[in-house]
């Protein structure tokens, strides 16, 4: 596990940071499921194409990019967010409520953990108060686990592996509330399987480059832009 933290500039690798427009996409079957779906893409420095992250169960990318929120106009905290600060930073480790790069850094790598448990509970209340409606992403990938029958089914394996990570992050030079964080970790295997425990859909292990916008709103570090690749 590594944090490099500061630094005049973060190459961010996997495309752009933007709010991730489009529908989640769902399969449309008798028993349908989130789908897999391309990694969201547009302007960065550098720009490499960015391919499929199966790992990674996203909502299908859009070709047009949202633009970032501007400097005066604040992000609010998804509707759909039921916890307080004081539950949230309850539930999370130890710093996260700083309100410097360091909490920022720490807020990333915890959402980042928090796709598996969603998908395997169902329960998208932690998720929604880590993320801001800025983010399409964020808001896509709850909506449709919220709006998908997955009745009958159950979300194996998963998960990323924090020990082995290494994030980077740095503040906005000119606003000290906006930070952007880059993570590089595993991701596990992960499947829904059906009752007879026969796999539905499978998503393959990979490694992953996450790099997330995040901003300070209401209190607390929340993500508003989203990006993921799978490294080759």
């Amino acid at each position: 596990m590594r944090f490099v933290l500061g630094g005049a500039a973060i190459a961010v690798s996997v495309g752009v940071l933007s709010g991730c427009t489009g529908a989640p996409g769902p399969i449309v079957s008798e028993t349908p499921v989130p789908t897999a779906a391309g990694s969201v893409s547009g302007p960065a420095s550098p720009e490499p194409a960015v391919s499929e992250a199966g790992a990674y169960p996203t909502p299908s990318p859009s070709a047009a990019a949202s633009p970032s929120p501007s400097a005066d106009v604040q992000p609010s905290v998804s509707a759909a967010a039921p916890l307080s600060n004081e539950e949230l930073f309850a539930l999370m480790p130890e710093g996260a409520d700083s309100p410097d790069l360091d909490g920022a850094v720490i807020t990333a790598v915890f959402f980042l953990e928090q796709h598996a448990p969603m998908y395997k509970t169902g329960d998208t209340s932690l998720w929604d108060s880590l993320s801001t409606d800025a983010c399409q992403y964020c808001v896509d990938a709850s909506s449709s686990l919220n709006e998908t029958d997955t009745s009958g089914l159950s979300y194996r394996g998963g998960g990323v592996v924090a020990s082995e990570m290494d994030a980077r992050g740095v503040l906005a030079p000119d606003n000290e509330t906006l930070a952007t964080v880059v993570v590089e970790m595993p991701v596990l295997e992960a499947a829904w399987v059906d009752a007879s425990n026969d796999v539905v859909q499978q998503f393959p292990a990979a490694e992953m480059t996450f790099a997330l916008e995040l901003a300070r709103v209401h209190g607390a570090w929340r993500v508003q832009q989203f990006a993921a690749e799978a490294r080759q």
